[in-house]
């Protein structure tokens, strides 16, 4: 989340600008918005179906609303009343009372976790969604005695210590929040959004070694995040690696270049340098973008969209809910909250892949092709979501829009290898030969596997050159010894002979 504060008018009018730092208050709040994502991200990875997964993995959802802020201790009681099932909150009217609007979703969240723990009552999911739920509305005194509860069930679940880190963070306690993180850290050391926060604080305090440490695990698990990347530049500008924080602040403005940050970064570091025209021309850069920023900011101040906010919560809840219910197999469950999430939040992702997987592998196909095409709609700059029609378009026998989708996918990201092997078969079905071989030939450039390697064979074949089908065959049986062939006079000559 990017810094609503005002920046210094610019780096290269000083002789030694600080990194760009939100208020420490600010800062809190944006961590816990940060833990709520991984919290909901780690629910979806623990309860994911068995099996083989189709879609690759993802990171820690950025679209959540903030948290608000706490005012002391939240009210309420810890336990719940029970409720009947779960009832949909209707659609607000025209006219109608925005503030009941809002209330109604609202309870409906409440009502589909006091649902999962009925339904599920020993499982610390279902318990620890209801913290998760309480957090995302500044109760962070409920949220801890919900994580709590949570930890008796499971004293090995991450999300639990996660949510208490968070409550012990936002209460002024870096010390036992760190102490939390550790913990969750050893039960599961490889989950995305796991050092960041931790690696923040330790910033704050000015433990630098001790941030540096956490924020390089971090960019290494959560590669495509901006925020994790300029965190680790403002460190190594602090320790004065300006070399290194200027990788990192342009690795975080590849990933998001309408934000402002790394452009003060990069002028801050070419400031420290003596490199004065790169300095003026960042700076230009980041008022530009500082100016946009400040624009949406004072659009968004005119109207809080507090109903839009409930209805990205509200999503999640039935996303994570669905998945629960298709872990304990019972598919109609799931595929109920799912498509609810999917109405409630036009945009929302997690849904759609989850529905586009249920019915592919139910073998209802045009349905999971409806929301495959609702997610290449919601972010046609996402490789997979094509690449993921185009299977669907082909096991429908569409082969002219599949291959569109497949060269579509491999247009956005050329250099991602898993993106050319159903693009290859395609073309050699559709004795597209030429083609075919030179994609193969780019793949094991990429990724020279045996798999790999054996379809440049077959394709080295199909095009008539065998002096390349027998080589591919031997870089095949070279890294995969156990590897076999159906064509005996592809297979390189024995030696012994």
């Amino acid at each position: 989340m990017e810094n609503r504060g005002r920046f210094a008018e610019g780096p290269a009018d000083q002789a030694s600008p600080p990194p760009v730092r939100p208020p420490a208050s600010r800062a809190r709040r944006t961590r816990v918005l940060v833990i709520t994502g991984v919290l909901i991200f780690s629910a979806l990875t623990v309860l994911m179906i068995k099996g083989p997964s189709w879609w690759p993995s993802a990171e820690p959802r950025e679209d959540l609303p903030e948290p608000r802020t706490p005012r002391g201790p939240s009210a309420g009681t810890s336990e719940l009343p029970a409720t009947p099932p779960v009832k949909q909150a209707a659609e607000p009217q025209p006219g109608g009372a925005p503030a009941a609007a809002i209330q109604a979703l609202k309870e409906e969240a409440f009502a589909v976790v006091r649902q999962l723990m009925q339904d599920f009552p020993a499982d610390s999911q279902a318990t620890s969604l209801m913290g998760t739920l309480h957090i995302q509305f500044g109760e962070t005194a409920e949220a801890a005695k919900w994580w709590q509860k949570c930890l008796e069930q499971n004293p090995r679940d991450v999300k639990a210590y996660l949510g208490q880190a968070a409550v012990a963070d936002v209460n002024g306690d870096p010390e036992k929040a760190l102490d939390l993180w550790r913990k969750a850290q050893e039960i599961n050391p490889t989950l995305p959004g796991l050092y960041g926060a931790p690696g923040e604080v330790l910033m704050e305090m000015g433990r630098l070694p001790e941030a540096a440490a956490a924020l390089e695990k971090e960019v290494a698990l959560s590669p495509r995040s901006s925020h994790y990347h300029f965190l680790l530049g403002q460190v190594y500008f602090r320790q004065k690696e300006y070399e290194k924080a200027a990788q990192c602040y342009r690795k975080a403005m590849e990933i998001k270049p309408e934000s402002s940050q790394p452009y003060y970064g990069l002028a801050s570091v070419c400031a420290r340098l003596g490199q004065a025209d790169k300095a003026r021309d960042y700076t230009e850069e980041f008022r530009v973008r500082r100016d946009r920023e400040e624009q949406a900011n004072k659009n968004v101040s005119r109207g809080p969209d507090a109903r839009r906010d409930m209805t990205l919560i509200l999503a999640w809840i039935h996303v994570d809910a669905g998945t629960l219910y298709a872990n304990y197999r019972r598919p109609e469950e799931a595929e109920g909250h799912w498509r609810r999430a999917a109405s409630v939040d036009p945009g929302d992702s997690p849904s759609r892949q989850a529905l586009a997987d249920l019915y592919r592998r139910g073998g209802r196909l045009p349905e999971a092709l409806e929301f495959c095409e609702q997610l290449r709609q919601i972010a046609p700059g996402n490789a997979s979501y094509h690449h993921h029609t185009g299977i669907l378009l082909t096991e429908l026998q569409r082969l002219d829009a599949a291959e569109e989708a497949f060269r579509k996918a491999l247009e956005l990201a050329p250099e991602d290898p898993s993106l050319y092997p159903r693009l290859i078969q395609l073309l050699l079905r559709r004795q597209k030969q030429p083609e075919a071989k030179a994609l193969a030939q780019k793949l094991v450039e990429l990724e020279p596997s045996a798999p790999n390697y054996s379809l440049l064979g077959e394709a080295c074949l199909r095009n008539g050159d065998l002096d390349g089908a027998r080589e591919a065959v031997r870089r095949t049986l070279d890294l995969e010894p156990g590897a076999t062939t159906t064509r005996k006079d592809l297979k390189p000559p024995d030696p012994k002979k």
